[in-house]
Protein backbone atom coordinates (compact mmCIF):
# COMPACT_ATOMS: atom_id res chain seq x y z
CA UNK A 1 0.00 0.00 0.00
CA UNK A 2 1.24 3.46 -0.87
CA UNK A 3 0.39 5.60 2.14
CA UNK A 4 2.50 8.52 0.99
CA UNK A 5 -0.21 10.53 -0.70
CA UNK A 6 0.77 11.17 -4.32
CA UNK A 7 0.67 8.31 -6.76
CA UNK A 8 3.86 6.38 -7.46
CA UNK A 9 4.71 6.85 -11.13
CA UNK A 10 6.52 4.54 -13.51
CA UNK A 11 9.67 6.70 -13.35
CA UNK A 12 10.15 6.05 -9.62
CA UNK A 13 12.52 3.22 -8.74
CA UNK A 14 13.06 0.95 -5.75
CA UNK A 15 15.74 2.22 -3.41
CA UNK A 16 17.27 -1.26 -3.13
CA UNK A 17 17.06 -2.90 -6.53
CA UNK A 18 16.08 -0.19 -9.00
CA UNK A 19 12.90 -1.98 -10.13
CA UNK A 20 9.74 0.00 -10.78
CA UNK A 21 8.41 1.30 -7.46
CA UNK A 22 4.94 0.44 -6.21
CA UNK A 23 5.40 1.70 -2.64
CA UNK A 24 6.69 4.81 -0.93
CA UNK A 25 7.66 5.53 2.67
CA UNK A 26 4.59 6.97 4.35
CA UNK A 27 6.66 9.11 6.72
CA UNK A 28 9.19 10.93 4.56
CA UNK A 29 7.41 10.29 1.24
CA UNK A 30 10.81 10.53 -0.46
CA UNK A 31 11.98 6.93 -0.66
CA UNK A 32 10.40 4.36 -2.99
CA UNK A 33 10.29 0.54 -3.03
CA UNK A 34 9.14 -2.24 -5.33
CA UNK A 35 7.61 -4.27 -2.48
CA UNK A 36 7.13 -4.52 1.28
CA UNK A 37 10.15 -6.80 1.67
CA UNK A 38 12.54 -4.20 0.26
CA UNK A 39 10.89 -1.47 2.31
CA UNK A 40 11.37 -3.50 5.49
CA UNK A 41 14.98 -4.35 4.57
CA UNK A 42 15.83 -0.70 3.97
CA UNK A 43 14.15 0.29 7.24
CA UNK A 44 16.36 -2.15 9.13
CA UNK A 45 19.52 -1.22 7.20
CA UNK A 46 19.40 2.59 7.35
CA UNK A 47 16.09 4.24 6.55
CA UNK A 48 14.88 4.28 10.16
CA UNK A 49 17.87 6.47 11.01
CA UNK A 50 17.44 8.95 8.12
CA UNK A 51 13.69 9.04 7.52
CA UNK A 52 13.01 12.21 9.49
CA UNK A 53 15.91 13.97 7.79
CA UNK A 54 14.57 12.96 4.38
CA UNK A 55 11.22 14.55 5.19
CA UNK A 56 12.96 17.93 4.98
CA UNK A 57 13.86 17.11 1.38
CA UNK A 58 10.15 16.90 0.64
CA UNK A 59 9.90 20.66 0.55
CA UNK A 60 10.47 22.65 -2.62
CA UNK A 61 13.93 21.87 -3.91
CA UNK A 62 15.51 21.38 -7.30
CA UNK A 63 15.02 17.83 -8.66
CA UNK A 64 18.80 17.53 -9.05
CA UNK A 65 19.32 17.97 -5.30
CA UNK A 66 16.78 15.27 -4.55
CA UNK A 67 18.41 12.91 -7.05
CA UNK A 68 21.87 13.44 -5.54
CA UNK A 69 20.48 12.71 -2.07
CA UNK A 70 18.64 9.61 -3.25
CA UNK A 71 21.77 8.33 -5.01
CA UNK A 72 23.82 8.77 -1.83
CA UNK A 73 21.14 7.03 0.25
CA UNK A 74 20.97 4.15 -2.24
CA UNK A 75 24.77 3.71 -2.14
CA UNK A 76 24.81 3.70 1.68
CA UNK A 77 22.00 1.15 1.78
CA UNK A 78 23.72 -1.20 -0.65
CA UNK A 79 26.97 -0.93 1.29
CA UNK A 80 25.21 -1.81 4.55
CA UNK A 81 23.43 -4.76 2.92
CA UNK A 82 26.74 -6.08 1.58
CA UNK A 83 28.35 -5.75 5.00
CA UNK A 84 25.51 -7.52 6.80
CA UNK A 85 25.40 -10.25 4.19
Amino acid sequence: MNRGGAAVTSTMRCELCGAAARRRCGRCRVTFYCDAEHQAADWEAIHEKVCTRLAVVRGPSPPEALQVHQDAHRAQTRLRLVRTG
